[in-house]
């Protein structure tokens, strides 16, 4: 009974895990030698550097990225969810 809801759960942590720029902005700003660099932050960093394609190309990317993620994730929890 508590398999969809555990399957919405997951998915939007999955989704919040990766939407981490405010933390990296604040504390870091990756760190020495980039070690805690995220891709939402390397994408504001390359427009500070008036790279936009390069910046470009990280905003196309990464929606997909998530977007694989949390089908491969809905996928396989999906089969425990709904197998009897």
């Amino acid at each position: 009974m508590l398999g969809p809801a555990t399957l919405f759960v997951v998915t939007i942590t999955a989704i919040r895990r990766l939407r981490v720029f405010r933390t990296v902005a604040a504390l870091t700003h990756g760190g020495p030698n980039k070690p805690g660099e995220v891709l939402l932050h390397l994408m504001c960093r390359e427009v500070t550097f008036f790279r936009i394609g390069y910046s470009a190309a990280i905003k196309a990317v990464f929606p997909a990225v998530v977007l694989g993620l949390v089908l491969l994730e809905t996928r396989v929890l999906e089969r425990r969810v709904h197998c009897r």
